[in-house]
């Protein structure tokens, strides 16, 4: 309540504060002074009256106004910063020389959802990752010598666990023994950078390795003469080879498309039944070398979808369900109807998800435990990307007995 009155004071124009301060200080000084007067003197002429309230009138003036100014100065400089620490998108922060944050901006809510009040006083070592905490001391020693941080990364700990990456700039005032220090969100970069060399890995792992099959396959070919059989049988692996590099490399376009905001996504009203029908033929062929049975339950009805992506999607889940379908087990793939919704599922009998991996296995280039790693793990993230672009959910779980259920969500046609 104060602190409001005393802002409001201090919003009115300096004439007219340092005026009523002025009023108010000849008024009781002048009064204090009368008193005074009285009990040394015996009492009050009027001549002592007059001075008791004139010399004030004359002194206390100038004075209010000099200190009404000054305290306006430093009010509006406290506004401005606090309006700028409001409204800045950056994390802006001081801390002491110990590395306790004094002052953070709102943005560190917003970014990290800590509140101002749960890391005031708190070093700002709890927030940094293990990995960095070694890197982020040694530049707050720095700071400690009066020398500026210039292009400093590190990663903070977001409220619910999660890290964020950020680009830090910072300096010191070792006279108030304050280091003050901005940072920017440089996480989609990172993440952009970390995909650009997973990318790279891939290309250099999984793509050389079938080129190097095909071109063994096709020397081998071209040095034999007259065994048909073998001829064949390198055809095929050269063949085979060749469909796989082509599938990554769609898969990649694909995803950077859908990364990029430039995917074309065609949607129509597609019959469940010739879906099913179509997945399962184009991938029934990865089952016969385990004895692995498809269970089929259609339904007559429609989704709205992109018929091409959602095939691809189907397909993408039929071809893990194969991978990891025990021999003589049964693969299930069914419709069936909820509110508004049509819901695909496709469930194995094999191993099932870890539950550390359950929230990863969608990511990019992810392989979860018991995976053969003879994919690109970039199969789930196709069919993720694919199914929110056409306004679905793809989410998965285990089942009672063993293996795994993946279910994807989409709008059924009226």
């Amino acid at each position: 309540m104060l602190d409001r009155l005393s802002q409001r004071f201090l919003e009115w124009p300096v004439w007219l504060s340092s005026g009523a301060l002025s009023a108010v200080a000849i008024v009781f000084t002048g009064t204090v002074g009368s008193i005074v007067i009285y009990f040394v003197v015996g009492n009050l002429v009027p001549t002592a009256w007059v001075l008791a309230f004139l010399v004030p009138a004359v002194v206390v003036p100038p004075a209010a106004a000099i200190q009404i100014w000054a305290l306006r100065r430093a009010y509006i400089s406290e506004r401005e910063a606090r309006g700028f620490f409001k409204s800045a998108a950056a994390l802006l922060g001081i801390a002491d020389w110990n590395g306790h944050f004094i002052r953070v901006s709102p943005s560190w809510e917003r970014l990290l959802g800590h509140t101002a009040e749960e890391i005031a006083g708190v070093h700002f070592r709890e927030f940094v990752h293990p990995d960095d905490l070694d890197r982020t001391m040694a530049e707050a020693a720095r700071l400690g010598t009066g020398a500026d941080s210039v292009g400093f990364v590190n990663r903070l700990r977001r409220r619910d666990g999660s890290y964020c990456w950020l680009q830090w700039t910072a300096t010191s005032d070792p006279r108030r023994r304050r280091i003050y220090a901005t940072a920017v969100d440089i996480t989609e970069r990172m993440e952009a950078e970390a995909l650009r060399d997973g990318i790279v890995s891939t290309v250099n792992h999984e793509i050389r390795t079938p080129l190097a099959s095909v071109s063994g396959a096709l020397k081998i070919l071209t040095d034999m003469t007259g065994d048909a059989e073998s001829t064949q049988r390198m055809i095929r692996i050269a063949a085979a080879n060749t469909d796989r590099l082509v599938r990554m490399v769609d898969d990649m376009l694909d995803l950077e498309r859908d990364a990029a905001g430039v995917a074309q996504y065609t949607l129509e009203s597609c019959a469940v039944a010739s879906l099913l029908e179509e997945a399962v033929a184009d991938c029934r062929h990865l089952f016969s070398p385990n004895d692995v049975t498809l269970d089929i339950r259609s339904l007559d009805a429609s989704v709205i979808a992109d018929k091409r992506r959602l095939h691809q999607v189907l397909c993408n889940l039929l071809g893990n369900a194969a991978k990891f379908a025990p021999v003589g087990s049964t693969v299930r793939l069914s419709a069936t109807r909820q509110t508004g919704l049509v819901r695909f599922t496709v469930e194995d009998e094999g191993p099932g998800i870890a539950a550390k991996d359950r929230d990863q296995i969608f990511n990019r280039f992810y392989q979860g435990a018991g995976s053969d790693h003879t994919g690109s793990g970039l199969g789930l993230s196709i069919c993720r990307a694919f199914v929110n672009g056409m306004s679905g959910t793809i989410y998965v779980d285990n089942t009672a007995g063993g293996g795994a259920r993946f279910f994807v969500d989409l709008p059924e046609a009226v």
